[in-house]
């Protein structure tokens, strides 16, 4: 399903935030604390119905608001779905409620719906300094590596064993 419009209301940063997305590549700049990851991270939200970034759903409640909605439209075979996450504060208590095409739902019902992949920055590092490591084995052998997958936290290099935790989640 590809996600064409989204809605934030009380979100963070975004107090009334809405975009509707073309099929080109997006490309999200800013400065530093603008909102980048915030976006990002609601769609993450619609797509699972928790963030990745905090285990509270407080957090994602704009400061002195008592609620927050994402809203977002997906598309799959030319039929619109519309999906919404909406988190209510009363007092100390959180509510969580979700929505697909404004019938209330359950958080698993949303999984699978709007399939999302996630590299946060500090995943992108591991990558380049496994990427990196990589080169440089291979310029100090000389030749192509040749490594094999020896467990979901390892790789074997030579007969050389390393340890990479991080890269083969």
């Amino acid at each position: 399903m590809r996600l064409k419009e989204i809605k934030l209301i009380n979100y963070r940063n975004y107090e009334d935030f809405s975009y509707t997305f073309n099929k080109s590549p997006l490309f999200i700049v800013g400065p530093n604390a603008a909102g980048k990851t915030n976006l990002l991270e609601s769609v993450r939200v619609l797509s699972l119905s928790k963030s990745f970034r905090t285990r509270s759903d407080k957090e994602l409640i704009q400061f002195n608001k008592e609620f927050t909605r994402v809203e977002g439209v997906g598309n799959k075979n030319d039929k619109d779905q519309n999906y919404a996450v909406i988190v209510n504060k009363v007092g100390t208590t959180l509510t969580k409620s979700i929505k697909i095409n404004n019938k209330a739902k359950r958080a698993i019902d949303l999984v699978g719906k709007l399939t999302t992949v996630l590299f946060t920055p500090e995943d992108l590092n591991h990558y380049l300094e496994f990427f990196l490591l990589f080169v440089d084995l291979f310029n100090y052998s000389g030749k192509a590596a040749e490594w094999t997958v020896g467990n979901l936290n390892s790789f074997t290099y030579n007969e050389r064993h390393i340890e990479f935790l991080i890269f083969f989640r």
